[in-house]
């Protein structure tokens, strides 16, 4: 994005840099439509994530079909289309994911350098960081070949974010530019329960949203599936490695500390639930087989396409 366009448009600041740059990166290269190197890049994110999915199961528990239903999950997940679309999400899905799975197998170096880059294509990716820190300490190795391979681990996690906090500075000559162009985005950190309670309320009474049924769909598909997230946290405390329930459980925590609009306090769950990896295999613990597993994809798979028509016919999901 040129220096004009930041300066120009100051909420842009809050968009992390890496897909934009890739998108420049490849139109400039192929001669492709912006709009067409961004699908291109997502679509290929996506199947590097599905094929990551798996390998990620496989670690997690080491049974073929847990892993191809952890892949089912993912893909038939109701929200999963916006993988497929113009956004960011499908890049740091694809390479949170496997900083994960690099984690998991004790490969510090590079589950950092995974994570640098997921970090730098959405906000929340540092948060993965969570996992490499819980392995780490996990395995006790303490010794001074495993430590020095952490502490880089560290530095590339976060090379990606202070790259782009010192690209800032030099634009605005502010350290915070990224907090405040965010800030424009009329979000505001409170307790999580209230931003969950705010929510509950208007989706059952309608105060605040009284006349706007969009914003009331709105306020109940972000309810719906913020809830959908808790439960599996809650299902997942004993099937999950203990590193990906303190990575989903700090992630929820943080996503509902920072509410949104007035009248839409959870305003883009809906979206971000759908990058929160382990809930996948938790759905791939549940869904063991049976006529019961595949009514649940079946039904997640048809929810999908009705909010793939929702959204192709210009209404806002997430």
């Amino acid at each position: 994005i040129a220096k004009e366009g930041y300066l120009a448009h100051p909420y842009a600041m809050g968009y992390f840099p890496l897909y934009p740059l890739l998108i420049n990166g490849l139109a400039a290269l192929t001669g492709l439509h912006l709009v067409t190197a961004g699908l291109l890049i997502a679509q290929v994110s996506y199947l590097v994530a599905l094929l990551v999915m798996y390998q990620l199961a496989r670690v997690v528990r080491d049974e073929p079909g847990f892993a191809w239903r952890a892949v089912l999950a993912l893909a038939a997940f109701p929200t999963a289309f916006f993988f497929l679309a113009m956004y960011a999400e499908s890049l740091a899905l694809a390479f949170g994911l496997l900083a994960v799975y690099l984690a998991l197998r004790g490969r510090w170096v590079w589950s950092g350098l995974a994570l640098g880059v997921a970090a730098a294509a959405r906000p929340v990716g540092w948060l993965i960081g969570l996992v490499l820190l819980v392995e780490f300490l996990r395995r006790r190795q303490f010794t001074w070949r495993s430590v020095a391979a952490f502490v880089t681990a560290g530095l590339l996690a976060g090379s990606g974010i202070v790259a782009y906090v010192v690209y800032l500075y030099q634009l605005t000559g502010s350290w915070t530019a990224i907090t405040a162009a965010q800030s424009l985005w009329l979000r505001k950190w409170t307790w999580p329960w209230v931003t969950l309670g705010k929510s509950l309320g208007i989706a059952l009474t309608g105060n605040g949203v009284e006349g706007d049924w969009f914003l009331y769909v709105i306020n109940w598909s972000d309810l719906l599936f913020t809830l959908l997230a808790i439960g599996l946290l809650i299902l997942g405390v004993r099937r999950l490695p203990a590193s990906l329930t303190i990575y989903l459980a700090t992630t929820l925590v943080f996503v509902l500390c920072q509410q949104g609009l007035e009248v839409v306090p959870l305003w883009g769950l809906t979206r971000w639930v759908a990058s929160m990896t382990p809930i996948y295999l938790v759905l791939a613990d549940r869904l063991r087989g049976g006529w019961r597993s595949w009514l649940a994809l079946g039904a997640s798979a048809l929810a999908q396409v009705a909010l793939v028509a929702w959204w192709a016919s210009g209404r806002w999901v997430g």
